[in-house]
C-alpha cells in the first residue's frame, strides 16, 4: 500500500501540481475564451484537487497503482471525478 515516505511524496506532488492546475488555467481564462469552464470557481477547485491527487498518485506509485489496494482508490477517484463533472453539467 505504500510507505509513509511515498504518501508524503503523493501529498507534496499533488499540492504543487494541483496549485499549478488551478492558477495557470484561471490566469489564461482571463485572457482568452478557450477556458470557459475555469470561470466557475467550484469546478476549477474540484478539477485542481482531483488532478493533483491523480498526478501525485501516478508520479509516486507508477504501475503499482493498478495493483489491488491502490486500484480501488483509483476507481473511487475516477467515479468521483465523473460525478463532479456530471453534477456541474446538470446545473448549467
Amino acid at each position: 500500500m505504500g510507505t509513509w515516505l511515498e504518501w508524503t511524496h503523493v501529498l507534496v506532488r499533488g499540492v504543487f501540481f494541483g496549485a499549478f492546475m488551478f492558477i495557470v488555467p484561471r490566469w489564461l481564462s482571463s485572457r482568452t475564451s478557450w477556458y470557459k469552464p475555469w470561470k466557475n470557481l467550484r469546478l476549477a477547485i474540484a478539477f485542481a484537487i482531483f488532478s493533483g491527487i491523480f498526478f501525485g498518485l501516478f508520479a509516486t506509485f507508477e504501475l503499482r497503482l493498478f495493483k489491488w489496494p491502490l486500484s480501488l482508490l483509483s476507481v473511487v477517484l475516477v467515479f468521483s471525478l465523473i460525478s463532479v463533472r456530471l453534477s456541474w453539467r446538470s446545473s448549467h
